[in-house]
């Protein structure tokens, strides 16, 4: 289950050992200019939050400005792979977590 500005968004059916999963979050900016950190974390239901249980959390670092020009803003992917998250510029790992 991920969370998505305080909603849970449920993962379709089970994801084992090397699957992919990809789900499009849509966040809106606070109204405050400034750097804000995003963080991403999974819960095995009535179990744990992966965090408790030793897996660090994906942080997403968000940089707010006073004009934003949507036209050059981006998409952002997020990937989990055994727990572990990849973002952004670091999608490329992806290949290497699979080798490793």
């Amino acid at each position: 289950v991920i969370w998505d500005d305080g909603r849970r968004l449920h993962i379709p059916g089970e994801i084992g050992p090397g699957d992919e999963f990809q789900k499009d979050i849509y966040i809106v900016a606070p109204e405050n200019p400034g750097r804000y950190i995003l963080q991403y974390d999974l819960v095995h239901e009535k179990v744990t939050w992966f965090s408790t249980a030793g897996v660090m959390p994906l942080g997403v670092d968000v940089d707010v400005g006073r004009v934003i020009d949507k036209s050059i803003t981006g998409r952002t992917y997020i990937i989990i792979s055994n727990g572990n998250g990849i973002s952004g510029s670091a999608v490329k790992f992806k290949d290497y977590l699979k080798v490793y």
